[in-house]
């Protein structure tokens, strides 16, 4: 991929059209990729965040001697500590928002939630394959039913770890900044 641009190495890619990428939708030239179809898979902030704590915590990329709430007021409170390489940001609350926005104002996508994939992934699997418009095989296991790892994706885990003042917080965050998906 050396020298080439992220845009024609994913239309010239000889193995085929699926990407996954956590990147924000101006990394893209999407005026390249207009005619594929885009899947825009959408997380919980919360339990995003609660990833990110526990992860934080086990690798110890970032410091983190702090319970879940104190270590979501240092992110508010101190973008610099926290996420000390993306200065466009305030915190990972406002990181989240401004890439779920800049997904939501592209219409040329389909936009999933995470927690509906886990919760109900066969209405899922039915509006996924019907947006992709491929004939599936039901003896094909794989995709029958979710996979999902350890500490991976617990839906809903952020209740078990944070305050409902904390939770109420990241809540007006959101309400404030979110642009609201228009169906």
């Amino acid at each position: 991929m050396m020298g080439m641009d992220i845009n024609d190495y994913i239309l010239n890619n000889k193995f085929g059209g699926i990407w996954k990428s956590h990147h924000h939708r101006s990394y893209f030239n999407m005026e390249k990729l207009k005619n594929m179809k885009i899947i825009y898979v959408k997380r919980n902030i919360k339990d995003v965040l609660t990833s990110c704590w526990f992860y934080y915590k086990k690798t110890q990329v970032y410091e983190c001697n702090t319970d879940i709430n104190e270590w979501v007021f240092q992110s508010i409170r101190h973008r610099d500590k926290i996420y000390p390489y993306s200065p466009l940001y305030d915190n990972y609350v406002h990181r989240w928002i401004e890439h779920v926005n800049s997904w939501e104002c592209y219409h040329n996508k389909i936009t999933l939630e995470y927690e509906e994939i886990i919760q109900n992934f066969k209405k899922t699997r039915k509006t996924l394959i019907d947006y992709l418009n491929i004939n599936i095989r039901n003896d094909i296991p794989s995709l029958l039913e979710p996979s999902v790892g350890p500490r991976k994706g617990i839906v809903g885990d952020y209740k078990n770890h944070m305050s409902k003042n904390t939770i109420n917080i990241i809540d007006k965050m959101c309400e404030k900044y979110l642009i609201k998906n228009k169906k």
